[in-house]
C-alpha cells in the first residue's frame, strides 16, 4: 500500500507518536511523510505534489490544537483526489471518535495507540477486504459506520520499532527547530489525574496497563542507533518526552548507572520533565552523575489551593521550594511550566505565579494558555465541534475552546522573556546580550515555516533561551561528572 502521512501542525515540531506508528507499517507498505509546519501558510501546492504521484491511504495524526487543520486539508484532499482513503489518529479521534467518524472528510479512524491498528488496517486493505480490527472505526460504501471493538493499550512496549527519524527533515530540525536535541520517551502513560490534562481520559478510553516502562538498555539503544546516524547533523543533547520521567525507582537507578557506563553522560546531556513531590535526594544525585542538564516541573501556578483542589496536583509551593534547591545545589538547572488565564484566576493567584517564578527565578518560565481540553475533568462540559466551519466557531482554529485575553497573553510573553533575560544576565553578565544580538541573524535567515504568528514567535523565543540560556546550563551541569 502506498501511504501518505502527514503531520499537520502549523509551525515546524516533531511527532514522536506519529514517528513510531510511521516506523511500525514501513516495512510493508510504501509511505511518505508531509510534514506542513514547513510547508508555510499554502499547503494546498504541496500536498497536490504528493498525492500526483497517488495514494491509497492519507494517514493524518491529530492532537486537539492541530484539528481544525487537519480538517482543512483532508478537505481539499478530498475535492481534489477522491480515491485515497483518509484516516485520521492521535489524541483527539480517541478521546471524541463519533465527532471525528461524522466529519465527511474522513473515512476511518484510529482510536488508542496506532502501531498495531494501522498495520493491520493496511493489510486488510491490500486484501481488499472490510477493516474489521480493533482499534479502528471505518464508513462502510454504503456510508454506514462499523465500529470495531477498543484495542487494548500495547502492554510490551519494548517490542515495538525504534522511531525512524529518517522520514523528517533532520538536519533542520536538529540545527533550527529542536536546537541540538533528538526526542526520545523511556516510558508511556501517566498514573496522575491532574484536571486540565488528557492522560485521566485516555485511561478511561481504553483497556489495558495505561503506565508503562521501556528497558533502560533499550532505551540506550535507540540513542546509541540515533548519535550514530544524526550526530553528524548536530544531534548533541537528548531529550525525554515522557510525561513523568523516573517514576519508576527500578528503571532510573539502571538507567543513569547504564548512561555513565557507556560514557554518554559525557557525550549527551539530557533533558527530563517530571514531578517536584518525586524529586528525592536520590532522584537529583542520580540524574546529575548521569549528566541530566535540564529537568522541566509542572509547577501550573503559584497558590497552593488552586493547584491542590482545582488541578488535582496535591503539590505544594514548599515541596517546589525543596526540589528546586536539590537541583540547585547539584548544577542542573530547572523549568517551569504555569497555567495562566484559567476562569477561576484572580488577581490575587496571578501575584503568587508571577511571584514564585520571581523568588526561584527558574531558567524559564513557559506561561501556556488554560483550555478547555476534551474529555478533561475541566472540560466535561465542554461539547467538541468538529465541523469543517470550526474556523468561524468561538472556538478558533485550533479546535479548542479557550478565552484568552490579548493583552494578557501578551503580559505573560513578556514576563516570559523578562525572566529569560534576567536569568540570561544572572548567569553570564554581559555576554549574554552579545548572544542575543547574534541569534538574531540566525533566526530571520535560518528559520523555515510559516510567517510571523505568535506560535512562530514563542517557537523564536525558545530558541533564543536556548541559544543563549540552555548552553549555559549544559555547561554548568558538567561540574557534576566524576
Amino acid at each position: 500500500m502506498k501511504v501518505l502521512f502527514i503531520n499537520p501542525n502549523n509551525v515546524p515540531a516533531l511527532n514522536i507518536g506519529l514517528a513510531y506508528v510511521m516506523s511500525a507499517v514501513e516495512e510493508e507498505n510504501e509511505i511518505k511523510l508531509l510534514d506542513l509546519g514547513l510547508c508555510g501558510k499554502d499547503f494546498r501546492e504541496t500536498v497536490s505534489g504528493y498525492l500526483n504521484n497517488s495514494a491509497d491511504v492519507v494517514a493524518f495524526s491529530t492532537f486537539t490544537h492541530n484539528f481544525g487543520k487537519a480538517l482543512e486539508v483532508a478537505s481539499f484532499i478530498k475535492q481534489r483526489f477522491p480515491r485515497p482513503k483518509v484516516i485520521f489518529g492521535g489524541i483527539h479521534p480517541t478521546l471524541c471518535p463519533e465527532e471525528v467518524i461524522a466529519c465527511p472528510e474522513v473515512d476511518a479512524i484510529c482510536i488508542g495507540e496506532g502501531e498495531g491498528a494501522l498495520k493491520e488496517y493496511l493489510d486488510s486493505l491490500a486484501r481488499d477486504s472490510q477493516p474489521f480490527v480493533k482499534g479502528i472505526w471505518f464508513k462502510d460504501k454504503y456510508g454506514g459506520i462499523i465500529r470495531n471493538s477498543v484495542r487494548p493499550f500495547q502492554k510490551e512496549i519494548d517490542s515495538l520499532r525504534f522511531p525512524n527519524w529518517d522520514h523528517w527533515d533532520m538536519e533542520y530540525y536538529i540545527k533550527y527547530v529542536d536546537m541540538e536535541k533528538v526526542g526520545f520517551i523511556a516510558s508511556r502513560g501517566c498514573p496522575f489525574s491532574c484536571t486540565f490534562c488528557s492522560n485521566p481520559a485516555l485511561r478511561r478510553a481504553m483497556t489495558g496497563d495505561f503506565v508503562r516502562t521501556r528497558d533502560p538498555e533499550q532505551v540506550i539503544d535507540e540513542i546509541e542507533l540515533n548519535f550514530s546516524k544524526y550526530g553528524k547533523h548536530g544531534f548533541k543533547h537528548v531529550r525525554f518526552d515522557d510525561e513523568v520521567f523516573g517514576l519508576d525507582r527500578e528503571f532510573l537507578i539502571k538507567f543513569c548507572a547504564l548512561y555513565v557506563k557507556k560514557g554518554l553522560n559525557r557525550r549527551l546531556p539530557w533533558f527530563c520533565q517530571t514531578r517536584a513531590d518525586l524529586l528525592t535526594d536520590e532522584y537529583a544525585d542520580l540524574i546529575a552523575q548521569a549528566g541530566c542538564a535540564i529537568v522541566g516541573l509542572g509547577v501550573e501556578t503559584g497558590d497552593d489551593l488552586t493547584r491542590s483542589k482545582v488541578y488535582n496536583k496535591c503539590i505544594s509551593n514548599e515541596t517546589i521550594i525543596e526540589a528546586t534547591a536539590r537541583l540547585k545545589k547539584r548544577n542542573v538547572s530547572y523549568l517551569f511550566y504555569m497555567i495562566y488565564n484559567a476562569p477561576h484566576t484572580d488577581r490575587r493567584e496571578r501575584e503568587k505565579t508571577l511571584k514564585i517564578v520571581k523568588d526561584l527565578n527558574p531558567l524559564r518560565a513557559t506561561f501556556s494558555p488554560f483550555m478547555y481540553l476534551p474529555k478533561t475533568e475541566l472540560g466535561n462540559n465542554f461539547s467538541v465541534e468538529v465541523a469543517p466551519r470550526i474556523t468561524n466557531q468561538p472556538m478558533g482554529k485550533a479546535g479548542i475552546r479557550y478565552k484568552t485575553s490579548k493583552l494578557l497573553s501578551l503580559a505573560y510573553v513578556f514576563q516570559r522573556g523578562r525572566n529569560s533575560f534576567r536569568s540570561g544576565l544572572r548567569l553570564k553578565g554581559l555576554v549574554f546580550i552579545w548572544d542575543i544580538v547574534k541569534f538574531i541573524p540566525r533566526y530571520l535567515f535560518c528559520y523555515r515555516g510559516k510567517s510571523f504568528s505568535w506560535s512562530g514567535f514563542e517557537k523564536a523565543l525558545f530558541q533564543l533561551e536556548y541559544f543563549t540560556l540552555f548552553k549555559y546550563a549544559i555547561s554548568n551541569s558538567r561540574k557534576n561528572l566524576k
